[in-house]
């Protein structure tokens, strides 16, 4: 994924809170810098209706991580290893 903005940099995932914590807790076990984004573009955007009813039901902000691009494939083994069943 190339983004004008992070051209030494490479997006391994968009993850809820818990889980963007033990991504960043076991990247900086391993030494690998990271980068990372909110995207709460969907609480946003939400419609006063969808508000009133419980909004995203806690599904709603999302932590984004880049790491640099020599450390991709050890940053996407450390998810593939935490998360197997979204690889």
């Amino acid at each position: 994924m190339t983004d004008p903005d992070h051209n030494d940099t490479v997006h391994i995932g968009a993850f809820e809170p818990p889980e963007a914590k033990q991504v960043l807790d076991e990247l900086e076990s391993a030494g690998i810098p990271f980068e990372i984004e909110r995207d709460d573009s969907s609480i946003r955007k939400l419609t006063p209706f969808r508000a009133s009813i419980g909004g995203t039901f806690g599904h709603g902000a999302l932590i984004l991580i880049r790491v640099p691009k020599t450390a991709e494939e050890a940053a996407r083994e450390i998810v593939s290893r935490l998360f197997p069943e979204q690889t």
